[in-house]
């Protein structure tokens, strides 16, 4: 059988562009090496910040019709969690950082007897926004997925099929698997696979960002598990307890990985890497740091010097696509991705997305400065 596309990949991306061609009536076929979503995608997460707070007019247009998604329909609003942030910045930030100030300021001493035990400069000014959140996404990934007809073909892509710029599909060990099109949802694994035809790379570098999961007790979670979200941009980022007991710690402050590299994923909560994770879990939750951590690991992902969605036909290549988020935000817009891929791969005809995606992708309109790398992972 040649079916109509293969998609290769099971991250959000992968997931939402087997939704787009199978609300199209094309035939797919969606290839991915696990059963479930990639443990190691970028996307693949107990827990990720939902959010429409961004400086950039058209990311957060966009973001903010995602949000009312998450509110309102199902299964997003069955799994996502309006806990609202605090969000923590110097001055320099507040006037001119990428993420805009919350719409309620707090005093320091507000935000103090709410969190009794953090040391907070006097110096810094603290907002709050109402209209955030946080997401189970693991749980979420996997209710979305069981709402696809087309279920997943587990195995590992080899290799690409070419006859001169035509892919004709692509080979699981022994197996060829054919088609008309094919979409690499595969993040920033994607230019190895393609340089072993001698393709252009695809314009992103490989960008990493610690991350540790705390495994709170039963107490400490009844403390915690209502409390806001907190953002200190350049410093990181604290999310509620899951109902698993695990309180996410994020480090925006990201690695660079050389493209011929192998990239680490789970290492020793004990490795110098999560060394500020500690550090800033210890500035606002002392009483936690001597919890152990369950997760500890570096995410990855593929950064464009947008810092925005990457939906391309790969150069060389006659039908060869390129999907992926080109940062860390892929799941704020997962409700509204499947209609960007649709526009952006012909898959609908009254496509009038251009001048959106023009605004989306300027290189000037950096997103979030802070995941730009200013070290190298050894």
């Amino acid at each position: 059988m040649v079916f109509d596309v293969i998609v290769v990949g099971a991250g959000v991306w992968g997931a939402a562009s087997v939704e787009a061609y199978e609300k199209a009536g094309r035939s797919v076929i969606w290839i991915d090496d696990n059963d479930d979503e990639h443990p190691t995608a970028a996307s693949a997460d107990i827990a990720r910040i939902i959010r429409a707070e961004y400086s950039d007019p058209a990311y957060r247009k966009l973001a903010e019709e995602s949000l009312q998604s998450f509110k309102t329909q199902e299964p997003y609003s069955k799994y996502f969690h309006q806990t609202g942030w605090f969000l923590i910045q110097d001055e320099q930030q507040a006037r001119h950082g990428s993420i805009p100030s919350g719409t309620e300021d707090v005093a320091v001493e507000e935000f103090r007897r709410k969190f009794s035990a953090a040391n907070v400069d006097d110096n810094l000014f603290i907002t709050r926004t109402e209209n955030v959140g946080w997401v189970e996404a693991n749980n979420l990934q996997q209710a979305l997925n069981a709402e696809i007809r087309v279920k997943k073909r587990r195995g590992t892509v080899t290799d690409l099929i070419f006859d001169g710029r035509f892919c004709r599909g692509v080979r699981l060990g022994t197996e060829d698997i054919l088609g008309e099109a094919v979409v690499l949802a595969t993040g920033w694994r994607t230019n190895r696979l393609l340089a072993s035809h001698n393709l252009a790379q695809v314009d992103y570098q490989v960008v990493g960002v610690p991350v540790l999961g705390i495994q709170l007790t039963d107490e400490q979670y009844m403390k915690y598990r209502d409390m806001p979200i907190l953002c200190q941009p350049g410093r990181g980022e604290i999310l509620p307890p899951t109902a698993q007991r695990i309180m996410r710690v994020n480090n925006p402050r990201s690695f660079h990985l050389n493209s011929s590299s192998a990239a680490p994923t789970s290492l020793s909560p004990t490795h110098i890497c999560f060394k500020e994770n500690w550090d800033f879990l210890g500035k606002y939750f002392p009483d936690l740091v001597d919890r152990p951590a369950v997760i500890s690991k570096i995410c990855w992902d593929a950064l464009t010097d947008s810092q925005s969605f990457c939906i391309l036909q790969v150069e060389g290549t006659n039908n060869v696509y390129y999907v992926g988020g080109g940062s860390f935000h892929s799941w704020k817009f997962r409700p509204v991705l499947p209609e960007l891929i649709a526009a952006r791969l012909g898959l609908k005809g009254d496509d009038n997305s251009e001048e959106l995606w023009v605004l989306l992708t300027q290189e000037q309109s950096k997103k979030h400065a802070d995941l730009i790398p200013t070290r190298r992972w050894e």
